[in-house]
């Protein structure tokens, strides 16, 4: 079975690394300087001091790419998949589509999908890419995954079971019921992180060890809890707590945006919760100031200022 892994981030080489064990995995990537580097070195993990090295096949993604591959893995930022919607859209509907993205922006391009199985991630473990050939696994976690339609049922999905039997001891898979459900947690854990986080420029853990942070987090968390039943606000505000302190000596995914002058998935975590509450009359200041500090950072970065 055939694995097409688009996005040659930290989760693109993580996926790539583990799925190479089971799988004929190929990682399409946007640069020729990541390509040959990978051909070269193949992908390295570096966990816990010990660095192991697999040989992964790589290629070049350019305008024209035709996947030959039966599963398409999509593990590009948010703000990258307007450029690719189109291309993965028109691939052979036999094909089994998953996305593995922050946020919720894409869920409204995936109804004129063809491909029955399409599906969507969420990525639980911590990643950090070290170079281009290489990642660090700062924490194990799981992916859990949930079918976009509700005709599709994932447990008879050959490459899931394959992965789930062969794998999953190393690299967890969960099966999950609503998809809606799962990508909602997982939103509200990197809109309460994420942010403060990046702007305080800490590790996760100090979320619960510095007072104040803390507070800053639960008054966020109340003023977007909107979002949630009310039966299972309580359970939601514990599972955030709970990734603070299961990832406590990492730093988010922004953070590290921020840090490296690189561009943060601001707009597709907080940007999507401020248009859900425009939609709902609902103010949201402590979201729209969060949202602001952000894009001011990296405006600093850009404008050379």
């Amino acid at each position: 079975m055939r694995i097409a892994i688009i996005g040659g981030g930290a989760i693109g080489l993580l996926f790539s690394y583990h799925l190479r064990k089971e799988f004929h995995v190929t990682l399409y990537v946007r640069r020729d300087e990541q390509l040959a580097r990978i051909r070269e070195e193949g992908i390295t993990q570096y966990k816990e001091g010990k660095a192991c090295k697999r040989d992964v096949k790589v290629a070049l993604m350019e305008e024209d790419t035709v996947f030959c591959e039966e599963i398409i893995l999509v593990a590009v930022k948010q703000y990258s998949l307007p450029k690719l919607m189109e291309k993965i859209k028109n691939q052979a509907i036999d094909k089994t589509v998953l996305f593995l993205q922050n946020g919720m922006s894409h869920l409204g391009h995936l109804e004129d999908f063809k491909q029955k199985e399409v599906l969507l991630g969420v990525v639980e473990h911590g990643a950090k890419k070290r170079s281009d050939a290489a990642y660090e696994w700062t924490g194990v976690g799981q992916t859990k995954i949930a079918a976009f339609h509700s005709s599709v049922n994932i447990e008879n999905i050959p490459f899931l079971n394959i992965w789930q039997q062969l794998l999953g001891d190393v690299f967890p898979l969960v099966f999950e019921r609503d998809y809606h459900d799962m990508l909602m947690s997982k939103l509200m854990v990197n809109a309460l992180i994420n942010p403060i986080t990046a702007i305080h420029h800490v590790k996760n853990g100090e979320l619960l060890q510095n007072p104040h942070l803390y507070s800053l987090m639960k008054l966020l968390y109340k003023e977007v809890d909107f979002l949630i039943s009310p039966d299972k606000r309580e359970e939601k505000w514990e599972h955030v707590k709970k990734i603070c302190q299961t990832t406590s000596s990492n730093f988010s995914s922004m953070e590290r945006d921020i840090r490296e002058g690189r561009k943060t998935e601001v707009d597709a975590i907080l940007g999507y919760i401020l248009n859900l509450g425009k939609k709902q009359g609902k103010a949201l200041p402590i979201t729209e100031c969060m949202y602001q500090s952000i894009k001011a950072m990296e405006w600093k970065q850009t404008s050379g200022i």
